[in-house]
């Protein structure tokens, strides 16, 4: 059965910067919502995401998601299929 899934990471390597990413989409598990999210992230970026079963509001997805989205997600689940990402990325050097 297929419901929503969420995937967030907040990434940061050298401490200059950070990129914040989120997926939420209908899937039957994590990896099958990891293996989504690949194709619009890259594979590498995808290995790191953190996943949970629903529509998850957190310091990640809040910041990278407006709140019609979420809104948007939860008056279509069930009646549609969703796909939904976002990836927001800054640099201070």
């Amino acid at each position: 059965m297929y419901t929503i899934w969420t995937g967030w990471m907040d990434y940061f390597a050298t401490g200059e910067g950070r990129s914040l990413m989120a997926y939420i989409g209908h899937a039957q598990s994590a990896d099958e919502l990891r293996t989504n999210a690949s194709e619009v992230f890259g594979e590498y970026y995808a290995r790191g995401l953190d996943i949970a079963e629903g529509l998850i509001e957190n310091n990640v997805t809040l910041m990278v998601f407006s709140a019609k989205t979420f809104e948007l997600v939860r008056g279509l689940d069930g009646k549609a299929s969703i796909r939904c990402h976002a990836f927001v990325a800054f640099n201070g050097s």
